[in-house]
Order: structure tokens, then sequence, then C-alpha cells
């Protein structure tokens, strides 16, 4: 019989933390094909980081079976998010070879038990097209599809170079209104305020049906994810636009590398203003941090990104710089009620 135990980063020994790795990398070969497994130093440092998230409560949950994880149910939520104060998030896995014998089941009670404690009403969580078996599990507890995204990737020696100089090209004549700086990990300290406001601009990109009001981005916030970023020891680069007359910052585009998958830039967000939409602003920003990847990261070979399948205007963007569908996946929402139904029944 399974044994349900709570995994806690701050008091878990170097063995709960070994065992949490090979469960890790077990579900990543089915997950993550592509990637090279995890490393204990990586992994205990991931874990250790989440405390500098001071609104984060993270709760993690795990089956054992023969000194073994077999399934983990992960979740989280923003204490402070004012903006939607009925959800919370979580992901449940279960290895290939223990699905379908009722295991995920035994976690969800811990879910229940979270959802009360903070006094939630939506579960959030999310299914890969890599894992067919986490799709018939929401469909199954009856969850609620509400917004699909392609994750898309480029290769990057497939990459048009010349189409890239090309939109540069172009970009001159916006360069006339607007000029292009960067940002390191680092966010300067007297725009803290500005940028926060421009990130905000990605709450203008498609949400699908999901029951989630737009969130307003809090300097402390951004400071926590730079002390988990130095922590990890990743890497972010922003390129940004401002406005020459007005001084405004006008949109951004951001990626990351992570040392786990050092040939691999994780392509974020890509955000303009809507009034200043329409200048190719977005092809410019794209094109600038192919170029500045290429030239600082030459042993880079994919760059992935992930857009809701309704965003037209940025799939177009990718889509012709060579992105092709990597996975898809798909965000489900459920009621709290719906669950303790299913659990009664």
């Amino acid at each position: 019989m399974p044994e349900l135990r709570m995994f806690n980063p701050e008091t878990a020994t170097e063995n709960d933390f070994i065992k949490r790795l090979e469960f890790e990398n077990y579900k990543n070969e089915e997950v993550n094909p592509d990637d090279p497994p995890g490393t204990l130093e990586q992994s205990i440092s991931n874990a250790k980081g989440w405390k500098l998230f001071e609104s984060l409560d993270i709760e993690i949950w795990q089956l054992w079976l023969n000194d073994a994880v077999i399934a983990e149910l992960f979740l989280n939520v923003d204490t402070k998010e004012e903006e939607n104060p009925h959800l919370f998030r979580f992901s449940l896995y279960v290895l290939k070879p223990y699905r379908t014998k009722g295991y995920a089941k035994l976690l969800l009670p811990k879910l229940l038990d979270f959802a009360n404690k903070h006094k939630r009403s939506l579960a959030q969580s999310h299914t890969t097209s890599r894992v067919v078996a986490g799709r018939e599990f929401a469909e199954y507890l009856n969850a609620h599809e509400r917004y699909n995204e392609s994750y898309n990737q480029l290769v990057l020696e497939k990459l048009d170079n010349s189409l890239v100089q090309n939109w540069l090209g172009e970009s001159k004549l916006a360069a006339q209104s607007f000029e292009m700086g960067f940002w390191g990990n680092v966010y300067p300290e007297n725009e803290i305020d500005a940028i926060a406001e421009l990130i905000d601009v990605m709450n203008t990109a498609p949400k699908g049906d999901l029951d989630m009001a737009d969130t307003k981005t809090k300097p402390k916030k951004l400071r926590e994810g730079e002390a988990y970023i130095q922590t990890r020891g990743d890497e972010r680069r922003t390129l940004y636009l401002r406005h020459k007359e007005s001084g405004e910052l006008a949109g951004y585009t951001q990626t990351f590398w992570e040392p786990e998958t050092p040939e691999v830039i994780y392509q974020d967000d890509t955000g303009v203003l809507p009034k200043y939409r329409g200048n190719k602003l977005g092809k410019w920003l794209k094109a600038a941090m192919l170029e500045k990847i290429m030239a600082e990261r030459p042993n880079v070979k994919f760059i992935r990104t992930g857009n809701a399948v309704s965003n037209e205007p940025m799939l177009a963007i990718n889509h012709a710089l060579g992105f092709e569908l990597y996975e898809s996946t798909d965000v489900w929402q459920i009621e709290v009620d719906k669950l303790k139904a299913y659990l009664q029944s």
C-alpha cells in the first residue's frame, strides 16, 4: 500500500531530495524527452529557492511505494493576489507504470485541504499532449478545458538569417520614433514601477475562457523573481522599446536561459502597448533578440515559446521565423465542490 508523505524543502534529507530527483527524471523522460536529466544540486537549489516568494504558499505531497516516489501533487497559491481570491493551482503526476490503479485519487484529499486552508473555490491545472493520461483524467473529473496553447520550437540552424536582417532593416523607420534598450537579470531601480506597468501589457494577450481576472504586476514580486533567478543561476535577458517623444516604455521581449538545459533558450513574453501597435515593433524586438542570442549564446540550438492558439499575430511572427509545433498544452479549471463530490461518490 502506498504511503502519503509531505515533501518540505526546508526539512527534507538528502535522501528525500535524491528520491524526488529520481521521480522528476522518470517524469521528464515522458514530459521533456529531449532534455538532459536534472542534477541533485539544481533540484535542491530550485526547491529551496521557493521561500524567496514571500506571498507564495507551496505544498508538495508524494506517494511512496517500495522506497520510491511514484506520484506527486504540487499545490501553490499566491496569497497576496487580490485579483483572483477564488483561484489556486496544482499539478498532479503519476508515473506511467502506476496509472489506472487509483493512486491519483489518494492525493486529491490534500488538494481539498489546501483549498479549504486558503478558502479557494476553483482549482487550475494543465495537461500536455505528451501525456494523454492527463487529459483523460481531467475529462474523467469533468474539469473545464479553458485555454489551449501551442508550444513551439525553433531549431536555430534552420533559421533564415536573411529574414532576421530584413526585419531589422524594416525597423529603421520605427527607430525614428522608438529606441531600443537592454535589461539584464536585475531591473533598474529608477524604472521598476514603469517596468511593472509595461509587463501588465501581457493582460491583453488571449486568455481563452479562463475564469481569471487580469493581474497587476507588483515591483516587490519582480524583485523576488530576480532573487530566484540568481539562486538558480539562470540568465534573463530583456530588450525593450521606448517612445522617444514621451519617454514611455512601449514594448518588450524577454528570454530565459537555464543551466540545466544549456542548449535551450526559453522565449517568454513579447508585448507591445496597444497604442503603439502597427509599427512592426514585435518583429523588431524578436529579430533583435535572435541576433543577440546567436552572438552571445553560440551553443544554444533551440528556442522554445508558448502562444495561445488564438494569438494569430504572434503565431504568424513565430511561424515566419520557422517555429514548429513542439507540444500542445491545455489549461483546465474545476470547482472544488465538484472535486469534493467526486471523492464522496
